[in-house]
C-alpha cells in the first residue's frame, strides 16, 4: 500500500507501507507526523494550503486509487504562531506574531516634583518630553524577544531532543492580529511601575530619567528598558 500527501496538488509526502497488519482487508488507521519527505516540518503551509490523502492498493493484480481532499473544519493551530522544523541542521524557529500597542506617556508633566538636591547629585535635568517613540520602543521589543526566546550557540545552551542539540530561534513580528500583548508606556518622573501580563491588566513600562521606590523625595536616575512578554522577562541598565 502507498499513501501520498500533497500539498496544493503537489507531492508532499510518500509512505511505502510493507506491514503485514496494514495490508489485510479492512479498516486501517495511519498517522503521520506532518514532516516532508526531505525531514522538514512548516506549521503554515497546512494553514495556507490545501491538503489531500491519496491511497494506492494492489488488490488481486489490479491497482486501486482514491484521494480525499481533507475537509478544515476549524482553523489549524493559533494565527499567532508558526513553527518551522529542519531534522537535518537541527533547527527550530519560531515565528511569533505580537499586537504591542501604544500605552501613551506618564510623569512628562510631574518635573516639578524632582527634588533639587537629587538635580544637584546627578547632574542631569528632568525628562519634560518624551525621547523616545512608541515605533523605537516595539523595536527594541521585537529584539529583546528574539535575543531572550531562542536558544542557540550565540546566545545560550542548545536545546537538548532526544540527546541531540538543537538549535531554537525565535522571529517576532508586529501584528494587529497577533497574540495578545501589552500595551507599551514610557514612564518618568515618577514611582517605579511593575511590568504585568495578566488577562485584566497587560502593562509593559519603559521607565527613565527620575524615578522613586517609596519615599517621591528619594529619586534615582536610571535608563532601563523592561520586558515582559507571557510570563517575567525584565532587561534593566540601570545608572546610578
Amino acid at each position: 500500500m502507498k499513501v501520498k500527501v500533497f500539498q496544493d496538488g503537489e507531492p508532499y509526502y510518500n509512505d511505502d507501507i510493507m506491514e503485514s497488519s496494514m495490508l489485510s482487508l479492512g479498516e486501517h488507521e495511519w498517522e503521520w507526523d506532518g514532516f516532508w519527505d526531505y525531514g522538514d516540518y512548516d506549521s503554515k503551509s497546512f494553514k495556507d494550503k490545501d491538503i489531500a490523502v491519496e491511497v494506492t492498493v494492489w488488490l488481486d493484480g489490479q491497482e486501486k486509487s482514491h484521494r480525499i481532499i481533507l475537509e478544515k473544519k476549524k482553523s489549524i493551530g493559533k494565527e499567532w504562531v508558526d513553527v518551522s522544523i529542519q531534522r537535518n541542521i537541527k533547527e527550530m524557529i519560531v515565528t511569533l506574531r505580537v499586537n504591542l500597542r501604544d500605552g501613551g506617556e506618564k510623569g512628562l508633566n510631574s518635573a516639578s516634583k524632582i527634588p533639587v538636591q537629587a538635580i544637584s547629585n546627578y547632574g542631569e535635568q528632568p525628562i519634560t518630553s518624551r525621547e523616545v517613540s512608541f515605533e523605537e520602543l516595539k523595536n527594541e521589543v521585537v529584539k529583546e524577544i528574539n535575543r531572550h526566546w531562542s536558544r542557540d550557540k550565540t546566545n545560550s545552551n542548545q536545546v537538548s531532543l532526544k540527546g541531540e542539540l538543537w538549535n531554537s530561534n525565535t522571529i517576532a513580528e508586529i501584528s494587529k492580529n497577533g497574540m495578545v500583548a501589552p500595551e507599551i508606556i514610557f514612564s518618568t518622573n515618577s514611582k517605579v511601575k511593575r511590568s504585568r501580563n495578566f488577562i485584566l491588566s497587560r502593562k509593559l513600562y519603559y521607565q527613565t530619567g527620575y524615578n522613586y521606590n517609596k519615599s517621591c523625595t528619594n529619586f534615582s536616575i536610571n535608563h532601563p528598558v523592561f520586558i515582559n512578554m507571557g510570563g517575567v522577562l525584565i532587561v534593566n541598565q540601570q545608572l546610578l
